[in-house]
């Protein structure tokens, strides 16, 4: 597949539908591999479009866009409990038909310079098995070193800036 112009931009709440549909895929397609049926299929249940309008009210959220059509998108929260300057990137999602063609990493780039111009310090990305790999690629470190999943199933990344 030929990969044409892509723009990340700032969400608007016209593309909720689309980041709600491209995020069920991703659970019910891919991480569905690595994680149980149930689980994905009630997770995927708390990602509608209302619930993705009320996740923007409190993050910043960038879509990767083709065509002005959604194809990706990333959610960027102030760290609950940790200090002033850390985050926590959140809903990191592409269609399955973009995997592997660079949209996941040019929304990690648009983030953390999102994150550096508000002179943020720290990210976190509480990533799933089918993805830890890729985060390390883009510099994350596993948390203490160690590369194990947690409780939830998912690898801690952090990212100095």
């Amino acid at each position: 597949m030929e990969i044409k112009a892509v723009k990340v931009i700032e969400y608007v709440d016209k593309y909720a539908e689309k980041i709600s549909e491209i995020i069920t895929r991703n659970l019910l397609e891919i991480n569905i591999k690595d994680y149980s049926e149930a689980e994905m299929k009630n997770l995927a249940l708390e990602f509608t479009g209302d619930k993705i309008m009320d996740y923007a009210k409190h993050r910043k959220m960038y879509v990767a866009i083709i065509d002005n059509q959604p194809i990706g998108t990333l959610g960027i929260a102030k760290s609950w409990g940790g200090e002033d300057g850390d985050y926590h990137f959140l809903t990191i999602f592409v269609l399955p038909e973009y995997h592997h063609k660079g949209i996941g990493r040019l929304l990690i780039e648009k983030g953390e310079r999102y994150v550096h111009q508000i002179n943020g310090r720290k990210i976190t990305i509480p990533s799933s098995i089918t993805s830890h790999e890729f985060y390390f690629k883009m510099g994350y470190q596993y948390k203490d070193g160690i590369q194990k999943s947690d409780s939830n199933g998912h690898f801690i990344m952090i990212k100095f800036l």
